[in-house]
């Protein structure tokens, strides 16, 4: 199973919850084989991704006074796209200094 609490997974856990209370064996494998089918698709893919970005970047957010965020030395913006644009920004603007030796 899956190890995210996302959408998908709380679906696929109450097939799973769903197939353990069945008596009827051709029920019960229906049931856990469509929970595996919702698991591995592209879009239980994406959930997880997300939500791993969401992970990463959220402790990095740090909100105005004003209560936003934005792309700034100080702060992650408060979405993910938007803090995904600035960090390749910055890379973009600061990778020739990859190879620059510091002290």
């Amino acid at each position: 199973m899956m190890e995210s609490e996302t959408p998908i997974y709380e679906t696929s856990k109450k097939l799973y919850a769903m197939s353990d209370a069945c008596s009827d064996q051709q029920e019960k494998e229906m049931l856990c084989h469509l929970a595996g089918i919702l698991e591995t698709s592209l879009a239980a893919l994406y959930e997880d991704v997300y939500e791993q970005l969401c992970e990463l970047i959220d402790p990095h957010i740090i909100s105005d006074t004003d209560g936003t965020s934005a792309g700034s030395k100080n702060s992650l913006c408060a979405s993910v796209v938007g803090s995904t644009e600035y960090l390749l920004e910055f890379w973009l603007l600061n990778r020739h200094l990859e190879n620059v030796k510091h002290p």
